[in-house]
């Protein structure tokens, strides 16, 4: 659901950005990953299965260790 991953972005302490990037969407323009993923958050544009199951595995387990994102009050996400 919209608000489930929502919920995956705040618990892994994840930008809009770096929450596309970890999600696996690519673009030139930063801002129209923020707002891909905005219109998922907010139900405006659907999120495909593919996308929920990988949001969920990070919400269960964390971001992989070489993902070059980084969280928002730079906290380790393991441990946030």
């Amino acid at each position: 659901t919209p608000q489930h991953l929502l919920y995956c972005r705040h618990h892994l302490v994840l930008r809009l950005f770096d929450w596309a990037l970890a999600l696996g969407y690519r673009s030139e323009n930063r801002q129209r990953l923020r707002e891909q993923i905005d219109s998922m958050e907010t139900g405006r544009r659907p999120i495909t299965q593919q996308t929920a199951r990988l949001a969920e595995m990070y919400c269960r387990y964390g971001v992989p260790a070489d993902f070059t994102g980084e969280p928002a009050d730079r906290r380790d996400v393991e441990h946030g």
